[in-house]
């Protein structure tokens, strides 16, 4: 509630207020009247402490109240900043791993469509060069490795992902089995 510094009060004598010039502008609800005489009550003191009229004052808040409020502020943003960077990078981890697992699922049916040997990275935004309906998301590294065949002569494959400002790198293989390093699953 903002505080009102008074330039002038009009005096209070005994039960009545005295009336001055400027209070003939003001209207009939500003004076004060004497109590009326019951129990509990002294006879003479005003009903209620009024106080002066909005049009005598100047509103306003005092230089304490201002630094008060400041200093709230800072703390709430000292406490809330940490907590929304932690929600960012959980968030950013997030984005990666959804690219990891389309990635997945399109090669898993596409393996002949490998590329021989080598790598492939992609750094988003963009599409996977052998499997075009694969989208990496803007900030995301991956990468497609296509190591030497099994015994069995399947293609044996590795894809990586990593957002640039995330903490975790993900990583699965052609077992389909995805471990997170610097992040939990």
């Amino acid at each position: 509630m903002p505080s009102y510094s008074c330039k002038r009060a009009p005096p209070v004598v005994g039960t009545t207020v005295a009336r001055t010039a400027s209070m003939d502008r003001l209207p009939r609800s500003w004076d004060r009247r004497p109590d009326r005489v019951g129990p509990g009550k002294a006879p003479g003191r005003p009903r209620s402490r009024r106080r002066t009229p909005p049009s005598a004052c100047s509103p306003g808040y005092t230089l304490v109240e201002l630094l008060v409020a400041l200093v709230m502020v800072a703390i709430l943003a000292r406490l809330a900043i940490p907590a929304y960077d932690g929600v960012r990078r959980v968030s950013y981890n997030q984005v990666a791993l959804s690219d990891l697992v389309s990635a997945r699922a399109a090669i898993q049916g596409q393996t002949a469509t490998l590329p021989a040997r080598g790598t492939v990275v992609v750094v988003g935004p963009g599409r996977l060069s052998f499997a075009t309906h694969v989208r990496v998301s803007r900030d995301v590294r991956l990468t497609v490795a296509r190591n030497n065949p099994s015994a069995a002569g399947e293609p044996q494959y590795t894809i990586t992902a990593r957002h640039t400002r995330g903490t975790a790198t993900y990583t699965v293989t052609q077992t389909g089995r995805i471990t997170a390093t610097g992040a939990k699953l």
